[in-house]
Formats: C-alpha cells, structure tokens, sequence
C-alpha cells in the first residue's frame, strides 16, 4: 500500500516518534493540509522523528473492498514502529478515522493517537467524551490543543521581559467602571448630573450650590439619598431638603456613590387634566392649569361651532373624599350653565375648573344644516328646494316649484 512516492526519504520508517496519515480516502485535491505540513515541520524543529504517510495510490480501494485495505493498513501503521500516530480527518473521512484509530488502538494500545484538520476541530469534546482510542486533538492547524490551557497573569513590571509563545492569546482588561469619588444628583435640579466628591462638595448643601441650586417646582420637604452599604447594597434615607437648606436642620456628609433624587411636585401630586366634549372646534384632553374657567377651555380647544347651544353647558366632576369610610349614591357632580357671546351667565360667574372636569357643549337642538330636495321634470322651476319644516310634504315643494305643467301626469311622479 505504501508506495515509494508516498514515504518521506529521511531515513528509516522505523523507529518514528511521529507519523502524519494524510488518509484522502475521497480525495479531491492529492496534497496534504497545510495544518499537517506545519505541525509536521514544528515538530521535527523540536527535535522529533517525523514522518508522513500519504494513500494517493492505495493498493487496495476502501470503496472497493474495505475490510482488506483496514487490515492492510493497521499493519504498514504498525511496521512503521510509531510513538504517535495522527490522523487528518475531514468530514467525508472521519468516520473511516474513527473505525481505523479504534482498531490501531486494539492492535497496539501503547500507541498514542490524535485527530486534527476540520471535522475533527469542529466535534473536539464530543469525540474525546465518546472515543477512547483518541488521546488528543489538535485544533487551529496544530497551534494549540483542548486538552488543557495554562493561564497566566503577568504584572506590569514583567511585560517587558515576558517573552509570548506560539499560539499564546493575549487579552488586555480594562479599567474598573467604579469612581473614588463619584456622587449623583438627580431629579429638580438646575443641573442635575455627576459631581467629584472632595472638590468643594462634601455634604447635601455643597451639592445643591454645585448644581446652580433646584428647580422651581422641586418638592424639597422629603428627598431620598440612596447610599451604598459596607456589602455593596443600596440603604435609603428620606431627607428634608428644605430645612437643610433653610439651615433649621444639620447638614448631611456625603459620601462615596451617594445619589441624591428630588422628585418634583409634578411627580407627587396628580395634576390630572380637563376634558371637553361636543360642539368645539378642537374637543379632547387638555393639560390643566390653575384658575381656568369654561370659557378659558372653550377657547383653548378652538371655539364654538356654529350649531353650538348656548343655552346649556354641562360640567361633570369627580367626587373626591379620602376620607370616605363607605360607598355612597352619588358618583358625580354635575353644573349647569348658559353662555352668552362666550362668556358664562350664571350666579356663580367666577367657577373654576377642577383636574378631571369634563366639560360638555350641547348642540342646538333647532341646528339642521340646510337640506335639499331635488325636482326635476314636469314643473315650472326644476332644481332643488331647500327643506323648511321638518314635516314638509312634497305637494308643497311642487307650489314652491310653480306647480305642474299642463303635459304632467301625476299618477306617474317618482
């Protein structure tokens, strides 16, 4: 099976410490990897006996007769008299790999058998967890193995002298995401953000003054600094910002990665909104403001319609009472009022919306626009006739259209 071409001509096959089988039972392409060819010359560098064996020209066909070529094989193997023998394996070849390491193994267990090339790389683990006759796999073209990894740290003051090998892989970390120093003001502030902590801040009040002070709708009685304990957990503590400002209550040290939070007022207390519904140009949800009155809305969602009544405005409020201690009847509050060019006529002039009022503008119930009715055909003036009552018959749209000619035939109208 060997023949002359397929053996290196460096001496003797005997006595081989390494041989490289280069199977291509398939093959495509008669050359061995690169992968083979490099770790064959690393090893022969390193002072090995190296050989490989190459089955361009097998004697006998794998296809053909499969169990002469096994039994002819293990024996060249083992007449070369090798310490370690590796496969090279592809995917169309490495269940042939499997079935001929397993009986290598079984005819000489002191040989030491490795895989490597593509397949091989790609089912590492699994192939050492199910195949025993496999002692090793060599992964990346021979630069390194799975079987084990050292790990090193090397200190700043031996990078100079550290000299790396092949295959090493060098990984650089990076600089802690923690600050010495570092405190957080968050919330109604002027300028809320991250601020040194030394650098003329040391308490609350350093802190604010640092952030150009809070912002005008800051609720200063109850603020919450959120502090980092001795085991890294998170410590709240309600603060009253206004007396330490005030200087009616002691000002508190901070301290590394303390974040400060002033909430606004907005964030404490429901504003809510108004509502307005009906004959409006612009009817929906609007933000609420202190001291609006109907008329303030009615404009702000764009005036009344023409078909708007002014006789009958509706206003709907929620009852609130957080002290109720039952269910009552009533669910609501409903105001009446009338309008005149706009304005509210009323004995209470001056009523103010509430947050979820819901104003409603009735349409006139006297409002229709204008609808037609057409005529054509045996009348005196064809076209259309706008409707005046709304039980209007047809005989007295036919007087207003002139009547019917003398050639009309009634019975036949449509």
């Amino acid at each position: 099976m060997i023949s002359k071409d397929s053996i290196e001509e460096k001496g003797s096959l005997t006595d081989t410490d390494i041989l490289f089988v280069v199977p291509a039972f398939t093959p495509k392409i008669k050359e061995e990897s690169l992968g083979t060819l490099i770790l064959a010359r690393k090893a022969e560098l390193s002072g090995f006996k190296v050989k490989i064996l190459r089955y361009w020209d097998a004697s006998v066909s794998p296809k053909e007769n499969y169990d002469g070529f096994k039994e002819e094989f293990i024996q060249e193997i083992v007449s070369v008299n090798p310490r370690i023998v590796s496969f090279y394996c592809r995917c169309e070849e490495y269940h042939i790999c499997i079935d001929l390491s397993s009986a290598l193994k079984d005819e000489s267990p002191e040989i030491i058998i490795t895989f490597g090339g593509p397949q091989a790389e790609l089912v590492a683990k699994a192939t050492l967890a199910t195949f025993p006759q496999v002692d090793y796999i060599c992964c990346s073209e021979g630069e390194n193995t799975i079987i084990e990894k050292e790990l090193y740290n090397i200190a700043q003051a031996d990078l100079d002298t550290y000299r790396l090998a092949d295959g090493d892989i060098v990984t650089v970390g990076t600089i802690l995401d923690r600050y010495s120093n570092q405190v957080e003001l968050r919330g109604a502030a002027m300028r809320p953000g991250l601020f040194s902590l030394g650098s003329g801040i040391t308490t609350i009040r350093d802190l604010i003054n640092k952030a150009d002070g809070l912002s005008e709708d800051a609720y200063t009685q109850r603020a919450m600094l959120y502090r980092e304990a001795d085991d890294l957990t998170l410590v709240a503590e309600a603060v009253d910002l206004g007396a330490i400002l005030k200087g009616t209550a002691p000002d508190i040290t901070l301290k590394r990665n303390d974040v400060l939070i002033v909430s606004s007022v907005r964030e404490i207390f429901d504003r809510g909104s108004f509502s307005i519904r009906g004959s409006v140009a612009k009817p929906g949800e609007y933000p609420y403001a202190e001291n609006t009155s109907i008329e303030d809305l009615i404009l702000t969602a764009g005036g009344l319609l023409e078909g708007a009544s002014y006789a009958k405005v509706d206003v709907s409020r929620r009852i609130v009472d957080p002290m109720a201690t039952k269910s009552e009847n009533q669910i609501a509050r409903i105001y009446s009022f009338s309008l005149k060019d706009g304005m509210l006529i009323s004995d209470d002039n001056d009523f103010i919306l509430q947050p979820y009022d819901i104003v409603e503008i009735r349409h006139s119930p006297n409002y229709v626009a204008q609808q037609f009715v057409q005529v054509s055909g045996q009348v005196t003036f064809t076209g259309g006739y706008a409707i005046q009552q709304r039980n209007e018959r047809i005989s007295s749209i036919i007087k207003r259209a002139g009547g019917v000619t003398p050639e009309a035939y009634i019975k036949g109208a449509s």
